[in-house]
């Protein structure tokens, strides 16, 4: 659902473009402590849609060693970085928005 206020959907879009590279440091990091190979660790992003829904991305062609690592494949274990980067994920935007409404939000409003 789309905020009413211009300015207040100005600036939650700012935030996530803001957020994007601190979560796709996030996931990568995952990746590595999780000893992901290096190539699909650096083709993994993080997207934030139209509703400030997050997803990771992959390019299509790495689509499945990326499936086969956090699933697993004949033979090999599941070593999963993606669905525990989504659990995760929230604290990490309710962290950097609580401070941002301090610092950017409630002063952008006027209200401090």
């Amino acid at each position: 659902m789309p905020l009413k206020s211009a300015n207040i959907n100005q600036i939650a879009s700012e935030l996530s473009d803001d957020l994007i590279p601190i979560l796709t440091e996030e996931l990568r990091s995952m990746g590595r402590a999780s000893h992901w190979p290096v190539d699909l660790i650096e083709a993994l992003t993080v997207d934030v849609d139209d509703n400030y829904g997050i997803s990771v991305d992959y390019p299509d062609e790495l689509a499945e060693k990326i499936e086969d690592e956090e699933y697993g494949a004949p033979g090999k274990i599941p070593n999963a970085v993606i669905r525990p980067f989504i659990l995760r994920a929230p604290k990490t935007v309710t962290k950097y928005l609580s401070n941002a409404v301090v610092n950017d939000i409630f002063p952008a409003l006027g209200i401090i």
